[in-house]
């Protein structure tokens, strides 16, 4: 059973886990639903949630990030940019969201725009900005075996939520498959719990802890941005607050983080995310707010 902490001490990794139990809940729920299709459920739609659970966060000085908006009108509401800042610079990790169907298959995993796969353009767009692309799965199982329940201490709804690394994946289900994988084709192995990166985050040799999860993850091959590089980048508008970094100061600027459901269905031709989260170190370990141990 997961223990949720007082709000008022809660962490970074516990947020991850409680985003991670909710999606877990939330997609079993839209699968019981009869007939099937009734309930609504999307990438896009749980993307959105994500990020707005990070402002609300933020707004009220529990959970230290930074969110940003792109001011592209054709953008993809399932595109997102994951920014972390290590050894006093930000990198890059460009992320593609897909959501578990109820045939228990990722069945968008092989999604193309025109003639070009959606994982290419993904790869593609990290080249081109010097990132390291991954995706995030929204998931929801019947069946957890014992391995998976090592991972996650026993508790299934933190799979709720998973990170992997792109390139693997292609190279993974990409070749010689027509059939989209399985939950358990991916977790654990290929798949780690979302909460995990956050725990890496906090230790000393980040880079090689993310590694553990993220296969091949190497900071000397990746672009190194400044901090200011970041915030002034006229492609994307900054939702939280200016005067402290990682914390919102008021809600009027919530509205805008409503998904226009007609400009998203005019597919974008190239990798085109819709939002950032910047996720700092000195944030995570300033005030009151402390990593689990």
């Amino acid at each position: 059973m997961m223990t949720i902490p007082d709000i008022a001490n809660l962490t970074p990794i516990d947020f991850a886990k409680i985003i991670s139990a909710y999606f877990w809940s939330r997609i079993k729920f839209a699968r019981s639903i009869k007939p099937k299709g009734r309930l609504r459920i999307s990438e896009a739609s749980l993307t959105e949630e994500l990020v707005y659970q990070f402002y609300i966060m933020a707004a009220n000085k529990i959970l230290p990030v930074k969110i940003f908006q792109s001011t592209n009108e054709k953008v993809n509401g399932s595109d997102l940019e994951i920014l972390l800042e290590l050894d006093g610079s930000v990198v890059k990790l460009p992320c593609q969201a897909k959501i578990i169907y109820a045939t228990q298959r990722y069945g968008a995993l092989y999604h193309k725009v025109g003639h070009q796969l959606q994982i290419d353009l993904l790869i593609q767009h990290a080249k081109k900005v010097g990132g390291y692309p991954i995706y995030m799965f929204y998931n929801y199982d019947e069946y957890i075996t014992p391995k998976l329940l090592k991972v996650s201490g026993g508790i299934e709804q933190l799979w709720g939520c998973s990170i992997g690394s792109a390139s693997e994946i292609k190279n993974k289900f990409f070749k010689k498959r027509t059939t989209p994988p399985m939950f358990r084709d991916m977790h654990p192995g290929i798949c780690w719990p979302f909460y995990q990166l956050f725990e890496f985050l906090n230790t000393k040799e980040a880079d090689k802890g993310i590694a553990n999860i993220l296969n091949g993850f190497d900071l000397t091959s990746l672009t190194r941005y400044r901090i200011d590089e970041i915030l002034d980048d006229p492609r994307f508008s900054d939702l939280t607050s200016p005067e402290a970094l990682g914390f919102v100061d008021h809600f009027d600027k919530a509205p805008s983080l409503l998904i226009n459901e007609r400009k998203l269905l005019q597919a974008s031709s190239e990798f085109n995310p819709r939002f950032r989260i910047l996720i700092t170190k000195d944030n995570l370990n300033s005030g009151s707010l402390q990593f689990l141990d």
